[in-house]
């Protein structure tokens, strides 16, 4: 049987259905002959061309019916004839919640209202049902309760509402953008396209200053990997422990601040008191754990901890004399932990830790003595492209992590492969099968 295209896919026709069609083309065209007739003698027949444009407007009606053009709508809404919203926004009262606020009308009661929301992290999205009495006219809203759990101050949300009516008709908004920042502070801000300092205590200069140290670091990181930022590091400044615990559900009370590199956010305990020193450190360090983040983020590889910590206190202004003769020391005494020992956790012990940190910086600054021209920038582009750290490391240094770690030890010092262990010996009898008889020949 013969096929018909329709806008939804193939329709098989029987012979009766052919025999409909052809009875209903027969009288179109004898209508709009008569209809031709009559403008012609009425003295208003339209052109070909006219025809083929009222015929667009038409389609383009039965588009906006379905809220698929958004042409000459408010901003961020898809406008239908059936569906029409009149409002979109949101109330923040963070740390406890974000509310989403929706208004709309429509020709026909309105029974399905959801929203779905994602923050920048993540492209998973959270469905939401909003519940009403069905009726021509809603006002609805959704909070977000983030009372209960941390919720880092000044993420991005993404969302967008789709509405129904009992006829089937459906409206979907144009995704919207909120940045749930905390609001209970007077936030001064310095910002350019890479960078954004907010502090609330303190004057201009404060600000300056901070602003100052994460622009030098962050350019000084661009130069040395070739690398830019994907979107803007963000840097809050909490005057205090009791306003940065605020917004915690649960905190240690030894925490000074804390990196959110996937949301390019470092929220910092700084007050105008604080130690310059302190300031000129912890800011490149925060920077460049974000930096480092956005520059080989990649879903089928991994930085290794030692070479994110490493570089986060190479960029530090303190200097790396103190760390470099520390690990010095651990190298003579025997003390020096394998490199693939610090891929991962440092551990609570706070004098491991803090041999984990200095080793960590010795190797990234044995790297970049050792490959000074070219080799962190080839490092981070095969680790980008997927490949896993070895592998990048061979290409890029042209040595394996073994080689590495061997050279790396005997520039601090140490003998460049460690100890061998004593041969295994077994602790069970060895028994052999009995030998075979032989007979001997006469």
């Amino acid at each position: 049987m013969p096929k018909i295209i329709t806008g939804r896919g193939f329709h098989l026709i029987s012979e009766r259905e052919r025999w409909d069609i052809r009875q209903v083309l027969i009288f179109f065209l004898v209508s709009c002959t008569m209809a031709a007739c009559g403008n012609s003698l009425a003295g208003d027949r339209r052109t070909p061309q006219e025809e083929a444009a009222e015929a667009l407007q038409s389609t383009a009606a039965a588009a906006r019916t379905q809220g698929d053009d958004p042409a000459g709508d408010e901003p961020g809404v898809n406008q239908s004839k059936a569906i029409r919203v009149l409002s979109m926004t949101e109330e923040n009262n963070y740390p406890d919640g974000l509310t989403f606020k929706l208004v709309a009308e429509a020709n026909k009661a309105i029974t399905k209202i959801n929203l779905y929301y994602h923050d920048q992290s993540s492209e998973s999205l959270t469905i939401e049902s909003v519940e009403f009495i069905p009726g021509t006219r809603q006002a609805v809203s959704y909070t977000w309760d983030t009372s209960r759990f941390t919720v880092t101050p000044s993420i991005k949300l993404f969302y967008h509402w789709v509405i129904e009516d009992d006829s089937g008709q459906r409206l979907t908004t144009v995704e919207q953008e909120v940045s749930y920042d905390d609001l209970r502070y007077p936030w001064q801000e310095l910002a350019d396209p890479d960078l954004i300092v907010r502090w609330y205590e303190g004057d201009q200069s404060f600000g300056e200053n901070v602003f100052r140290r994460a622009r030098q670091a962050l350019d000084q990181m661009k130069a040395e990997t070739g690398q830019s930022l994907e979107i803007p590091i963000i840097v809050l400044l909490y005057a205090n422990v009791a306003d940065f615990a605020s917004w915690h559900f649960f905190v240690q009370d030894w925490v000074g601040g804390q990196a959110f590199p996937s949301l390019g956010i470092t929220t910092q305990i700084i007050s105008p008191r604080a130690d310059p020193s302190w300031i000129a450190d912890v800011i490149p360090h925060e920077i460049a754990h974000i930096f480092f983040f956005q520059t080989i983020s990649s879903a089928l590889s991994s930085w290794p901890s030692w070479l994110d910590e490493g570089f986060a206190q190479y960029y530090e202004a303190g200097g790396q004399s103190a760390a470099l003769s520390r690990s010095n020391s651990a190298a003579r005494e025997g003390r020096l932990v394998p490199l693939t020992h610090l891929s991962g956790g440092f551990g609570r012990d706070p004098e491991q830790v803090g041999i984990a940190y200095d080793l960590s910086l010795s190797a990234v600054v044995f790297m970049l003595e050792t490959w000074p021209e070219g080799g962190l920038q080839a490092l981070i582009e095969n680790v980008r492209q997927g490949k896993n750290f070895n592998a990048a490391m061979k290409i890029a240094l042209g040595v394996s992590i073994e080689e590495f770690e061997a050279a790396w030890r005997t520039w601090l010092g140490a003998p460049s492969t460690p100890s061998p262990s004593a041969t295994p010996r077994p602790t069970f009898e060895v028994i052999l099968p009995p030998a075979r008889a032989t007979t001997a020949s006469p």
